[in-house]
């Protein structure tokens, strides 16, 4: 899901019926934060030898890219339909 953006990440995911499992919705600030779909937090956790709960607050590598994993979506709620 890609959601460059967005103005309210919160807004969004409440209008779209998306919640979150564990952890918070990023934040506006140009920090390098993620939030997990549920099967995304799953192959991360079995990756990272941990659960989807215990990512939140960790960095993982996406590409090039370093982030820190601020949240992980209810399964169901990982896309914008």
């Amino acid at each position: 899901m890609q959601v460059r953006g967005l103005d309210d990440p919160v807004v969004a995911a409440d209008l779209h019926g998306v919640e979150l499992e564990f952890g918070r919705w990023f934040a506006q600030t140009g920090v390098k934060e993620i939030v997990l779909g549920d099967g995304m937090g799953l192959k991360f956790a079995e990756d990272y030898g941990t659960t989807p709960k215990e990512l939140v607050g960790k960095e993982v590598q996406i590409g090039p890219l370093t982030c820190t994993v601020v949240g992980v979506m209810k399964q169901n709620g990982s896309a914008f339909g």
